[in-house]
Order: structure tokens, then sequence, then C-alpha cells
């Protein structure tokens, strides 16, 4: 039998106010052909299969026609919903699901989860499918000492949850199913907290032994945990940093052991770039001018003229680059100037605005005063919500 492991989807994410929808269809779109193509007899997606809690109509559409092409091929589909996701709004269309021999688990406050049961080509299997539990569901941690003990005592009782439910599976082969954060795992340090700000872990030591393989969700970075136990990771970057990382998805051949090369790691190829500039004018310019179809970070280290500006917006919009976020390096602005770093940082928000329109070229007295006005008013706002909280 051919498993392929994936999770994280987060369909609907955003990078600054720029939607990632049309790179998410495209590889959800490979991640199909590849299913088709080599034939994959079980699909396992292990978590926050949306970015927001309340995803779009478009968000839905895409997650909803990538599991009609899946199902078409023949592929079973088998989902958990992670710490993103509406749970009750996975599985609300029951009739829809089972027509497609979907199966979806969701948080079960008594931590009580039943397997799914299948049987493909003449081979049974079971799937314990843990999805995202709060940690107050299995433990209260003020009772608890120190950290260390609540650590201790967290992974133990999530430990319990997942051996219960392995109990459950009444196929030899068994296959877990996870979303959390597992100690010796490495984040990327986009994900959100979870499990009390990811200082309370499940030891998979415990019970990865236990399973055929172990599909984890949750963590941006595929990585393997124990032999047999592997987070697939996010399908995009959804964060410029993040794409350092390179995205996978996981086969797995249950006819061979992992030292057989029973699981192997499949790259996702990337269909935009992303990347952190930072640099003056000519730099950026110059970069930009030979990037296309890229999300981007821009630093600034010196000052833009309205006519700069404009050129660097045109030229991104004209190479479908999309800038997540752009910044001014105020202490590289005046390194080199009449102001060190140290008297910069002692300046107030007006006098270092005053600083940024000198160094831009820029002498219009009335910008400077409306920029004292609009403090003025976010200082008086600032004071009365201090005030209504006393």
């Amino acid at each position: 039998m051919k498993i392929i492991h994936i999770s994280d989807l987060h369909i609907g994410a955003k990078l600054g106010r720029h939607s990632q929808n049309a790179d998410i269809k495209k590889t959800l779109s490979h991640i199909g052909a590849f299913c088709a193509a080599e034939g994959a007899d079980l699909l396992l997606i292990a978590g926050d299969i949306f970015d927001s809690y309340n995803p779009s109509g478009e968000s839905e559409d895409i997650y909803y026609n990538f599991l009609d092409s899946i199902s078409a091929a023949g592929t079973a589909i088998a989902i958990i919903a992670g710490n993103h996701d509406n749970h009750e709004r996975l599985c609300a269309p029951a009739g829809f699901l089972k027509r497609h021999n979907i199966m979806i688990s969701v948080n079960n406050p008594q931590n009580d989860y039943q397997p799914f049961e299948l049987e493909i080509k003449g081979e049974k299997i079971s799937i314990a499918p843990i999805a995202y539990v709060y940690d107050g569901q299995v433990l209260d941690v003020t009772e608890l000492d120190s950290e260390i003990e609540a650590a201790a005592a967290y992974s133990a009782a999530y430990s319990g949850v997942i051996k219960a439910a392995a109990a459950k599976c009444l196929a030899p082969l068994k296959i877990l199913m996870a979303h959390a954060f597992f100690a010796g795992a490495i984040n990327c340090g986009s994900e959100r907290n979870i499990q009390r700000g990811n200082t309370l872990l499940a030891d998979a030591s415990n019970f990865s032994g236990d399973f055929k393989y172990c599909a984890f969700g949750h963590l941006h970075r595929c990585q393997k945990i124990t032999e047999n136990a592997y987070y697939s990771g996010s399908i995009i970057p959804v964060s410029i940093d993040e794409a350092r990382h390179p995205k996978k998805m996981i086969l797995i051949d249950t006819a061979k052991t992992a030292a057989d090369g029973g699981i192997k790691l499949i790259d996702i190829p990337g269909f935009s770039i992303y990347k952190n500039i930072t640099g003056d004018f000519d730099k950026v310019y110059s970069e930009i001018s030979i990037l296309q179809n890229a999300y981007i970070s821009v630093v600034f280290t010196e000052a833009l003229n309205i006519e700069r500006q404009d050129l660097i917006l045109k030229t991104a919009r004209d190479n479908g680059i999309k800038i997540v976020s752009q910044a001014f390096d105020i202490k590289t602005l005046h390194g080199a100037g009449d102001m060190n770093a140290i008297e910069m940082s002692r300046l107030s928000i007006p006098s270092l605005f005053d600083e940024y329109l000198k160094a831009s070229g820029n002498e219009d007295e009335t910008l400077s005063i409306k920029f004292g006005e609009i403090i003025s008013r976010c200082e008086i706002l600032t004071e009365t919500e201090k005030g209504g909280c006393e």
C-alpha cells in the first residue's frame, strides 16, 4: 500500500496583505498529480487545513476541489483538524465526505479517539487520528510545582491518549496521525505557540513503536522525530524566512521497512520566490528588476524621494512581485551623517520624523506639523485607554 503524508496546507494564508492562495492552489494541484501518477492508495493530511478559523469562500473552494480530485483518482483520504482549524466546520459536510471516502477526526473533549478502519487492496489498516488536543484537556498544569514536572506530566498524559487510541485499532497495520509539538523537533518560528507556549512537549519515543508510521502536523519544517515518525512540514512557506527550508511530502510504502526505503521524502516545487532585500535604492532596484513572481521584504538603507518610491512599486507590480513589508534602517541612514545611533535613539518620534525628512531632502514643514498632530492624537487615545483599564 502506498501512502502520502502532507500537512499544514494553510489555505487562505497571507504574506502581508497578499493572498498566497494562487501558490497554494498550484501546489495542491502538483500533489494531486503526484498521487495519481504514483497510484497512491491513501492520503494523510495532518492538520491546519486552513490558515484561519473562518476561511473565505475562495479558500473552501480550493480545499473541496482538491479533495474531489484526489478521491476521483481512487485515493482514500484521512484528515485531522489542527490548531488553526474550525473543527466543527471541517466535519460539517458529512454526506460529501462519506461519498468521497474521506475520513475526518476533530477535537474530542473526552480524548476518546476512535480509529479509522480501512481495507485497501485486500490489506487492512487502522488509523489512530489524534486531532489537535488542548493542553487543558489532558492535564491541569497549574497544580504542578515546576515547568519540568508539568512537561513530564503532559508528555505522559498525551502519550496515554495515543496509546488508548492504538489499543482500539483492529488491524495489525497501524498508522498514527497527530497534530502537536513533539520533543526533539525544530520549529520555523512562523507556527503559533501551542501547549502553553510550546513548553509542554510530548515524547514520541513513548508510543511510536506501536505504529508502522506516525504522521505529524503543526511544525512547518520537514523532519524526522523517530525512525518511523515524521513531520511533513507545510506545503508552502508561510513566512519569507521559512522559505529556506525545502518543502516536502512523504511517501510511505507499507510493504517495506523504513531501513529498506519504505519512507521517502519527496520535493514539492515552489511557484514563487521568497526573499529579504536590504540596501540602498540602486541595490534594491537592481534586484527586483530581475525577479519574477516573488514575495519580498525590503529594508532601505537610504531615504527615497517620491519618484524613486514610485519606480520601485511600478517595477514590482510589472514583475509580479509582492512587497510584504518595507522599512527604513534609520540608524544606517545617519550612520555616517551628523548624528550617531545613540543620539538618534534619544530623539522623540516627531524629531525622528524630522530627521527622516531632512535625509530625504524634503523640507516641507507642513508634513512635520501634520505628523506631530497625529502623534498627539495617538498619545491622547493611549492615555484614555489606560484610564479605562484602571
